[in-house]
């Protein structure tokens, strides 16, 4: 079996963006006496940080184990997942730049009740994705043609037909 966790880096790193975002928006709403749509546009970009800060807390707090078996997300929220029934996979590119240069991966498996999504700044995330690579091969399913572009892009190679 392996674990896999997110590194304190990148906790620090979504929190200051998330108290960033909270106090940008956060202090001019509780400094002016706006119109009240505008303050219910701010309301809901408090939300919306506060949000993302929440989620990235579980996330970090949450380790990945993968083995023979499947793939379970421990932490607050605990999801398992059995190779053999996992029926979507899904890898997709986010850039964060025109040129693609800087970006992340976001590794989606749904078995038809659950999913399990990882993103790349997980420690040893290019063997999470290797098991998911190996579950959609075995279960013969077929992968958009981005999806199979990623995997090919981290040297994980795909046997039989994906494209779907």
């Amino acid at each position: 079996m392996s674990c896999h966790a997110y590194p304190r880096s990148a906790a620090v790193a979504d929190l200051i963006r998330a108290g960033a975002g909270l106090a940008l928006v956060g202090l001019p709403m509780a400094l002016t006496d706006a119109a009240p749509m505008v303050m219910g546009l701010l309301a809901l970009l408090v939300a919306v940080f506060f949000a993302y800060g929440f989620l990235s807390v579980g996330r970090h707090l949450s380790r990945v184990e993968l083995d023979e078996a499947g793939i379970r997300q421990r932490g607050p929220v605990t999801r398992v997942l059995v190779w053999r029934d996992v029926k979507r996979v899904k890898l997709a590119y986010y850039s964060t730049r025109r040129d693609r240069s800087g970006g992340w991966l976001q590794l989606s498996l749904f078995d038809g009740r659950r999913r399990i999504d990882v993103d790349s700044r997980i420690a040893g995330f290019a063997n999470v994705a290797a098991g998911a690579a190996a579950a959609a091969s075995a279960n013969g399913l077929r992968l958009e043609p981005a999806t199979i572009a990623n995997f090919l892009s981290l040297g994980i190679p795909l046997g039989g037909d994906h494209v779907g």
